[in-house]
């Protein structure tokens, strides 16, 4: 029997219009979902979290869910860097 580790990957779940005012139960279906490390951002209506890989798809079956994106990595030059 081979152990796979799980990939979990960052993601940004957008929530509907509708839910806004639901978001402590979206949060608790997230949850029950498998998404740890749960961030609510109220202010733009969407959640930030970590995902196993293969579970991110039935995110989309959650009644309020929008979208489901998986989050960029963004590096910024150091301030002492040359303008390009």
């Amino acid at each position: 029997l081979r152990m796979t580790k799980s990939r979990k990957t960052e993601i940004t779940v957008l929530v509907a219009e509708s839910h806004q005012g639901k978001l402590t139960d979206m949060e608790k279906s997230l949850r029950r979902a498998g998404v740890s490390r749960i961030q609510r951002l109220e202010s733009i209506g969407a959640f930030t979290g970590e995902v196993d890989f293969q579970a991110k798809g039935k995110l989309l079956a959650i009644p309020g869910v929008a979208g489901v994106e998986e989050s960029q990595a963004i590096q910024l030059p150091p301030p002492d860097a040359e303008i390009q």
